[in-house]
């Protein structure tokens, strides 16, 4: 046998011997222990496994291999191989009690919980809030990573991790509710509610906190979600349908907030009365009044001896323009509560928007006995004195108004009025300067005054006033006519055309604007005159405007235009004489003259002094031939005025009688 041989067999022989020698080691070690076969089920192969994977540990070295590890969490004891996750919450406290490796002594062995500890925290005790509080962390803010799946238990022979354990860290809602609890700024109280209450949707409670702070933050929509969310799965949570139906009428959303109240009186009928008033406050605010009259009234069909509501009702008459009812609500109101001055004041309101003055008058009255410095009430005052035609005692309500209050505007210019239709034009006057004074370029006051100086011939000044008002007046047409007024009296008919022709423009529908404009083109020698006096007939016919026009046309050799005019004035109530007289002349014009000399006969049997009348009728009989009837009629028109023409149609008639007789 060779040398090699041999000392294979020698190799071969001492690996058993210290085989054995190993194995009763391990056998006694285990025995000593209770560790290797604690379990008496435990099947054979696996034990030979683990006697195999020690003795080869102790003989050859190397890392260990990782059988379980024994955690103690809560008092209990956990037993893991790495097949499934360990759950923490932050409640739990545990400890790593044993790790079973090959290394039978285990000192080599640490363990590493990710994320707490310092490095080795084999039996040390730890706290799972550590870890929840690091996810938590992480979440909110998901550049720092950290999940509830990134920490884990690490076990490591000497640096050499042998095994890792997976950690499940739970984070609950009473987790982002405690957070909550602890932040300080409102903000994140929201942020880690959010999460609670995806955590748990159907805690109500959670939602009910949540939205409370959506509502601190300003967050009102956001508000209602949770709301609606919480009425959703408890129909009947009165709380909530309050702060719902609150939120709903502060958004503007009045179906949603009556919606709301509607549930919530029917779920608490001792409520109901107050919820229809909150619903007629509603619709007040969305000026439905209509709706608030009929909440008003079934929250006092409840509560009838709710004064406050009868007052509210009163004012959902009076927006809706039922001023009789509101009259009749205020004055019940007023049986409940005879001091209340705003009830008092309601009242003579609305009777003096009725046109009840008398009760206005002592309403108001009533009113500035309890309360004398009370300017309105004054005023108000004064406004009833106004409908009842008193102009002293209006005007006295006024000054007391406007000794307590001088630079109320509308109040002055009341005064104005008054004063001017009293005839003190100057205090008037003055009055209406007061409210230029305190509200400069004020059209109305500014228009009171052009128009006093308009009336005083003053029509410079008028045209100064006019030309400002154009600036800001929302009614041009009337200022446009009342300036062309005051450049016709000046005779700048140009100017004062013009500013006919911009009132009409302006959308001026008074067929006397016509008229005017056609005088003023026609002392203006501007040829559009006839068509401004046609336009006018169109309009308004009467015999001034015809008369003009009839004359036009007999001076323009229109005939027909004339006839058309002369029969339009025998429809108006005007003389008729000099009407059939036109008539004939313009059937003379036209040649017909048995027309012509009919007419002259109905105008000289209504007067029978009109020489032209005669005149007319005599050129109508000589276009006949009839020279003696023609003789007679300028004989007649002569006899009446001298007309040398006429005289020589005399002679001439004669001379053509002469003649016919000489040929006969």
């Amino acid at each position: 046998m060779d040398k090699g041989s041999i000392w294979k067999k020698k190799k071969t022989l001492l690996v058993a011997a210290v085989s054995v020698a190993v194995l009763a080691v391990v056998f006694s070690f285990a025995a000593a222990s209770g560790r290797l076969f604690s379990d008496l089920e435990e099947d054979a192969s696996y034990t030979v496994d683990r006697i195999g994977n020690a003795v080869s540990f102790t003989i050859f070295g190397g890392a260990p291999r990782f059988y379980s590890l024994t955690i103690e969490k809560n008092g209990r004891d956990y037993v893991l191989t790495g097949k499934s996750d360990f759950e923490l919450t932050y409640r739990d406290e545990f400890v790593v009690k044993d790790v079973d490796t090959d290394d039978l002594w285990g000192k080599g062995i640490s363990v590493d919980v990710g994320g707490l500890g310092s490095g080795n925290d084999f039996r040390k005790l730890l706290k799972g809030v550590e870890l929840v509080d690091k996810v938590i962390r992480g979440q909110m803010a998901p550049a720092a990573a950290a999940t509830n799946r990134d920490f884990n238990v690490s076990v490591k022979y000497g640096k050499v991790p042998i095994a890792t354990i997976p950690l499940a860290v739970q984070v609950t809602p009473q987790d982002w509710l405690r957070y909550a609890r602890s932040a300080d700024n409102p903000l994140q109280q929201i942020a880690y509610l959010e999460k609670a209450v995806a955590a748990k949707p159907e805690d109500t409670e959670m939602r009910k906190t949540l939205a409370s702070l959506y509502v601190r933050a300003g967050e009102k929509k956001e508000a209602i979600a949770q709301y609606i969310e919480i009425t959703r799965v408890r129909p009947t949570d009165r709380s909530s349908l309050a702060e719902l139906a609150k939120l709903y009428r502060e958004t503007g959303n009045c179906e949603g907030a009556t919606a709301a109240w509607q549930k919530l009186a029917k779920i608490d009928p001792a409520e109901a009365a107050l919820c229809y008033a909150n619903m007629g406050l509603c619709y007040g605010e969305s000026n439905q009044w209509t709706k608030a009259a009929n909440s008003y009234k079934e929250s006092l069909r409840l509560a009838p001896g709710d004064a406050v509501i009868r007052y509210r009702l009163g004012e959902a008459y009076e927006k809706a323009g039922q001023t009789s009812q509101a009259i009749a609500s205020y004055a019940s109101a007023l049986k409940l509560m005879p001091r209340d001055n705003n009830v008092l004041i309601a009242l003579a309101d609305a009777n003096l928007s009725a046109g009840n003055y008398d009760e206005a008058i002592k309403g108001f009255s009533k009113v500035v006995q309890v309360q004398p410095r009370n300017s309105i009430a004054f005023a108000k005052l004064g406004s009833a004195y106004a409908g009842k035609g008193l102009l002293q005692e209006e005007i006295a309500s006024y000054r007391k108004s406007l000794a307590l209050n001088p630079k109320e505007v509308i109040v002055n210019f009341n005064l104005a009025v008054a004063l001017e239709k009293a005839k003190q034009e100057q205090e008037a006057v003055k009055a209406y300067r007061r409210v230029l004074e305190i509200k400069p370029g004020d059209s109305d006051a500014t228009e009171r005054l052009a128009a006093i100086s308009l009336k005083n011939r003053q029509f410079w000044d008028a045209i100064r006033l006019y030309d400002g008002i154009l600036k800001t007046s929302s009614h041009k047409a009337a200022v446009y006519s009342n300036l062309g007024f005051a450049y016709g009296e000046l005779k700048q008919y140009g100017r004062a055309a013009d500013c006919y022709e911009k009132a009409i423009a302006a959308g001026a529908k008074d067929p006397q604007l016509f008229f005017s404009l056609a005088v003023a083109y026609d002392k203006g020698k501007n040829k559009k005159a006839i068509a401004a006096y046609e336009r006018y007939a169109a309009l308004q016919p009467n015999a001034e405007v015809m008369g003009i026009l009839a004359d036009h046309y007999e001076k323009n050799r229109q005939g027909d235009s004339a006839i058309a005019a002369y029969n339009k004035m025998l429809k108006l109530k005007t003389p008729k004489a000099p009407v059939y007289a036109g008539l004939g002349r313009a059937y003379n014009m036209k040649g017909d003259s048995d027309r012509a000399i009919e007419s002259f006969r109905l105008a000289l049997r209504l007067d029978g002094d009109d020489d032209d009348a005669y005149a007319g009728l005599g050129e109508a009989y000589e276009k006949k031939g009839l020279y003696e009837e023609a003789l007679k009629a300028y004989k007649s028109a002569y006899e009446l005025g001298h007309d040398l023409k006429v005289g020589e149609k005399m002679v001439a008639m004669r001379k053509k009688i002469m003649q016919r007789t000489i040929k006969n």
